[in-house]
């Protein structure tokens, strides 16, 4: 499978430990019609992200270390991109560890087929654009929320807020996580037990996250007094769920 005739070209990243890999898939992509970026030097790949817009970050596991996840978020801060896995049946931990902090849209797993790949690779372009949950669409790319009472643009950490909570729906997170995985802070907060913070204190320290789940509850909902998908877990965190949906089924 190729891209189909008419359609913008599409840039694929290419991101692996061993330059012979690199050489291997770039080959393969270009010969399939697409615009392939692979760097072995990874300062440049994300540097490249910001002007090429990858259509896919294509991520091979083999030999993986921490640099390359460090690689992932630094593209994923420029332009919000699905990622397709490539690794071995015994990378399949590493492969969880990828999908719990981005949008994996795809694994292939060794020894495949060319056409398995390239699969792949289509699969991510027309399946992760949106993310739908109800009557509420995200597009990734443009980071445009729609709803039937409007259409909205967001700011960037609305986006990535938003993007984190629709891809986890019904999972509940806390103000540390999103403090951690939106904003980025230091990965020791999310060992402080929320129950052991002063109120008054966490509302100061976490006020950021405040504000802008109320912007978004303006645009997500209806009535945001009252939301339908984004609520407030007391005393631990926020959830994206369908509530609406949930008691059409009790």
């Amino acid at each position: 499978m190729s891209p189909r005739k008419n359609e913008p070209q599409r840039h694929v990243f290419v991101l692996a430990a061993r330059k012979t890999i690199l050489d291997t898939l770039s080959s393969l992509l270009r010969e399939a019609g697409y615009e392939v970026v692979a760097e072995r030097n990874r300062r440049r790949l994300v540097r490249q992200a910001r002007y090429a817009s990858p259509d896919v970050l294509l991520v091979d596991l083999a030999h993986t270390d921490a640099e390359m996840i460090e690689t992932c978020r630094a593209v994923h801060r420029r332009i919000r991109v699905p990622l397709v896995l490539i690794g071995s049946t015994a990378e399949k931990p590493e492969m969880a560890a990828f999908r719990e902090e981005f949008h994996v849209a795809d694994e292939v797993i060794r020894p495949f087929e060319n056409d398995r790949l390239l699969e792949a690779i289509e699969k991510a372009i027309d399946d992760t654009r949106w993310l739908e949950v109800g009557d509420v669409r995200l597009e990734r790319r443009l980071a445009i929320l729609e709803t039937p009472h409007g259409t909205y643009r967001l700011r960037p950490k609305e986006f990535m807020l938003l993007d984190l909570l629709m891809r986890h729906e019904g999972r509940v997170f806390t103000l540390a996580e999103l403090a951690h995985r939106v904003w980025e802070w230091d990965a020791d907060y999310l060992n402080v037990d929320p129950a052991d913070e002063d109120p008054v204190e966490r509302k100061k320290k976490y006020g950021t996250i405040y504000v802008h789940i109320r912007w978004l509850r303006k645009k997500l909902e209806s009535n945001p007094a009252r939301p339908r998908y984004l609520h407030t877990v007391r005393g631990k965190g926020y959830v994206f769920e369908d509530r609406t949906r949930d008691e059409q089924h009790l």
